[in-house]
């Protein structure tokens, strides 16, 4: 059986602490019907044991439930050319440079921010750079990776963390330690829902 819309992992009960946002469902989640699953769901669920994260606590998700042609998320975004022509008619961001998410495709962001108005996480963990782009509004991982953030679009003050895609490691195997310290962070920080920065004196030069 193949499945045109491949439907959430809800979590075992809600409010739940965690929620995984992927970007989209590849050739196996398709068939099984389920996120992250195949070799990317396998290097997910290695990630969440290393840091004793139980996945069916999790909602698990992504930004669409339709597969991208090729597996390849760029092929599913579009050329400005592609938009409205009334500009008060589309009024999201570039995801990347010259890069659009799809007009068609906009009910998808409705059906994400449902799920995650539901499931109430106390964090977002954002696996990819379309996953970033729906909270924040930029779809670059680099830079903001590692780092516990406020949402500001999709669902404005949600607490999340960004990070790249389990399936990057796979060309980049030497990523997969820093992962692995993401996931031991939105651990950490699932606890609660506030945001609470470290406070730090930094003395310079002192006598």
């Amino acid at each position: 059986m193949i499945f045109e819309h491949v439907p959430p992992q809800l979590p075992s009960r809600t409010p739940c602490k965690m929620a995984f946002v992927a970007e989209a469902p590849a050739d196996y989640e398709v068939v099984d019907g389920k996120p992250l699953v195949g070799p990317s769901g396998r290097l997910f669920d290695k990630l969440c044991r290393m840091a004793g994260i139980e996945r069916s606590e999790c909602l698990v998700t992504n930004v669409v439930d339709v597969q991208a042609p090729d597996n390849k998320i760029d092929k599913l975004l579009v050329g400005k050319r592609m938009l409205p022509a009334d500009p008060n008619a589309y009024t999201l961001p570039p995801v990347s440079k010259g890069r659009f998410f799809p007009a068609h495709l906009v009910p998808q962001l409705d059906r994400l921010k449902t799920e995650i108005e539901a499931c109430q996480p106390n964090i977002v963990v954002c696996l990819g750079g379309l996953a970033a782009w729906a909270f924040m509004g930029d779809g670059r991982v680099k830079g903001h990776r590692g780092t516990i953030q406020v949402a500001t679009s999709l669902v404005p003050g949600q607490k999340i963390l960004i990070t790249y895609h389990p399936a990057f490691t796979f060309h980049s195997p030497q990523m997969f330690p820093l992962l692995a310290m993401d996931f031991a962070k939105a651990k950490r920080e699932s606890e609660n829902r506030e945001v609470v920065y470290p406070k730090r004196m930094l003395m310079v030069e002192p006598t």
